[in-house]
């Protein structure tokens, strides 16, 4: 509930609408609430930009017909959460939804009942061993330092961590020469290596771990090498061209790799 509804809600919308007021006329208790889901980071994240004067988000409401003297009100989450579920709510009405407004709900701590289902779901999940704290790859945000959902990005959408396979192909003095694929099961055909000529590439010191690093420098170096990054010891990749040992690919330059 970051904005005013647009037309993909509706088309979204009708289709429950139909089937609610399809299934009154068969002689069904249809139950045919609406919720707000007003949970996550968009408008934390909106609200933050707008704290923050941001000029992309100041143009997004501006576009919905917001006043720039209404604005600044815009700074708390909870004037969102105040004028968009109620504006929502009168353009359903307006449109004739066949909702039980009785029943309407928002899904926040500022419902208590719904937040404690929530929570009681998964304490439950939990107790049952279905759910467990583990590690995965996410979006995240350097800004704020926490993963990002989809829809919670101002821009980005679609966006999703991609799995690479590392080749390690080693070099006559030993060094590795480390190329990433997505197609690994395609590496049994693959007869060239190609490398361009022109770029500046970098020699990797892998295996620091950054939880032993106590000083401010040391953490620093020890991300840096945790990323696969020293650029201290750059080098051209004309270095490494035809060095491979024990290998039936070769390293070959090619300027149009890119």
């Amino acid at each position: 509930m970051n904005g005013y509804q647009h037309l993909g809600f509706g088309t979204s919308f009708l289709r429950a609408e139909f089937q609610s007021r399809y299934r009154r006329m068969l002689g069904y208790n249809v139950l045919h609430p609406q919720g707000f889901h007003c949970t996550g980071l968009p408008i934390l994240g909106a609200a933050k930009r707008i704290a923050e004067k941001e000029p992309k988000q100041w143009d997004i409401l501006r576009k919905m017909g917001i006043a720039d003297r209404d604005i600044p009100k815009f700074a708390d989450p909870m004037h969102w959460i105040e004028v968009f579920p109620e504006a929502t709510i009168q353009d359903l009405k307006g449109l004739g939804a066949a909702v039980d407004w009785t029943r309407s709900f928002i899904t926040t701590p500022l419902n208590p009942p719904y937040d404690a289902f929530v929570r009681w779901q998964f304490h439950h999940l939990k107790d049952g061993d279905f759910v467990k704290i583990d590690k995965h790859p996410v979006i995240w945000c350097p800004k704020d330092q926490a993963p990002i959902g989809d829809h919670d990005r101002i821009e980005g959408e679609g966006e999703t961590p991609i799995e690479y396979t590392l080749l390690k192909f080693p070099l006559a003095d030993g060094r590795l020469l480390v190329a990433a694929t997505i197609r690994p099961e395609t590496v049994y055909g693959q007869t060239n290596l190609w490398i361009d000529p022109e770029a500046a590439y970098v020699v990797a010191k892998v295996g620091v771990d950054p939880e032993r690093a106590r000083d401010e420098e040391t953490l620093r170096t020890g991300e840096d090498r945790r990323r696969g990054v020293d650029a201290s010891r750059g080098r051209t990749s004309r270095d490494g061209c035809g060095r491979a040992r024990d290998q039936p690919r070769h390293p070959s330059p090619a300027g149009f790799v890119h």
